[in-house]
C-alpha cells in the first residue's frame, strides 16, 4: 500500500492592484489629481484598517504578502480603497477568498501487517506480518478448497506502525466446478442420417480410435429436390454419442437431356431498331459452333455516326 503524503506550507495570499485614475470633462480644464495613500481592510473591520502612503502619482501597483493569521478559516473578504490628493477616496474593490484549515502534522507511518478473508468471515481472516514498509506487494498462491463453488469476494487490509487500518481492497472471483477425471475415449461408429428422418439412419463400424476423417460418396437420389440437411454423430468406446454435427446443402434438378440436333442453321441481323429492314441468312452446313466472317450489306439510311448491330441465330 503506497501513502501520498502532502507537506503544508502556510500559504499567504499576494493581491496585486492596478488603478489608474484619469479625469477628463471634455473641454472644460480639471485639476491633476494623484494617489497619496491607501487603506486595506478585512470582512467588515474597516475600523482596524491599515492605512499606507505612497508615492504620489496618478497610478499604483499594490503588490504585497499580506499577514492573514488572525482572520477565521473559511471564506473571507478583502477591500482596498485610494485616496486623492484632493482628498477624495475611490470606492472600493473588494475579493473573496478562502482562508483553508492547516494540515495535520505528517507522519510518516509504514505497514506491518496484512488481514485477508473471503465473503464476509471476518471472524477467520488470516493475519499476516510483514517487513515495515511504506508499500508491500501482495504475492500468494491461496487455497479456496473450502470456498463454495459460484461467486466470493476477497477482501485485504493492512495496518500501519500506528496501529491504524487501510480501507479494505474487495475484489470478486468465480471458484469454478472441479473438471471431470479424464477418461479417454475412442470413436467407434458413426451415424448419420437426413433431414429428420432419424429413424432411417445409417449406423458404420469404425476402426477404433481418437479421430476418424468421414470422406464417402453419399446417396441422395431419394431426397427431395431443394434445401436438404445432414446430420452425423460419433459413439464413443463408453457408449456415449457426440453432439450430432449438421450440415445444409441444396439438391439440384436434374439437367435436361441434351439435344443433339441442337446446330445453328440460320441467322439475321439489322441495324440500329431497323427491323423492317433485316437480313435473313441460311447456313448451307448447320454446325453447333461456328465463326461469323461476312461483309455487311450496310443500308444507304445509315448515316455519319454511331449506329448498333443486333444478332440472332436459330435452330
Amino acid at each position: 500500500m503506497r501513502e501520498l503524503h502532502i507537506k503544508y506550507l502556510q500559504i499567504k495570499f499576494v493581491i496585486r492592484l492596478v488603478i489608474l485614475f484619469f479625469i477628463q470633462t471634455g473641454t472644460i480644464a480639471y485639476a491633476q489629481n494623484s494617489l497619496v495613500s491607501y487603506e486595506l481592510w478585512y470582512n467588515n473591520d474597516f475600523e482596524n484598517r491599515t492605512v499606507a502612503v505612497v508615492s504620489e502619482s496618478n497610478h499604483h501597483n499594490l503588490l504585497e504578502i499580506l499577514d492573514v493569521s488572525v482572520l477565521p478559516e473559511g471564506i473571507n473578504t478583502i477591500h482596498v480603497r485610494y485616496k486623492q490628493s484632493d482628498g477624495k477616496y475611490s470606492v472600493p474593490l473588494t475579493k473573496t477568498f478562502i482562508k483553508l484549515s492547516p494540515l495535520p502534522e505528517f507522519v510518516r507511518n509504514n505497514v506491518r501487517e496484512y488481514e485477508l478473508w473471503y465473503n464476509n468471515d471476518f471472524a477467520n481472516r488470516t493475519i499476516a506480518a510483514v517487513s515495515e514498509s511504506n508499500h508491500h506487494n501482495l504475492l500468494e498462491i491461496l487455497d479456496v478448497s473450502v470456498l463454495p463453488e459460484g461467486i466470493n469476494t476477497i477482501h485485504v487490509r493492512y495496518k500501519q506502525s500506528d496501529g491504524k487500518y487501510s480501507v479494505p481492497l474487495t475484489k470478486t472471483f468465480i471458484k469454478l466446478s472441479p473438471l471431470p477425471e479424464f477418461v479417454n475415449n475412442n470413436v467407434r461408429e458413426y451415424e448419420l442420417w437426413y433431414n429428420n428422418d432419424f429413424a432411417n439412419r445409417t449406423i458404420t463400424v469404425v476402426s477404433e480410435s481418437n479421430h476418424h476423417n468421414l470422406l464417402e460418396i453419399l446417396d441422395v437420389s431419394v431426397l427431395p429436390e431443394g434445401i436438404n440437411t445432414i446430420h452425423v454423430r460419433y459413439k464413443q468406446s463408453d457408449g456415449k454419442y457426440s453432439v450430432p454435427l449438421t450440415k445444409t446443402f441444396i439438391k439440384l434438378s436434374p439437367l435436361p437431356e441434351k439435344n443433339v440436333n441442337n446446330t445453328i442453321a440460320s441467322y439475321k441481323y439489322w441495324f440500329d431498331d431497323d427491323f423492317s429492314n433485316v437480313f435473313y441468312i441460311d447456313i448451307t452446313e448447320p454446325h453447333e459452333i461456328g465463326i461469323w466472317i461476312e461483309e455487311l450489306n450496310l443500308s444507304e439510311k445509315l448515316f455519319g455516326g454511331e449506329h448498333s448491330i443486333s444478332i440472332q441465330f436459330s435452330r
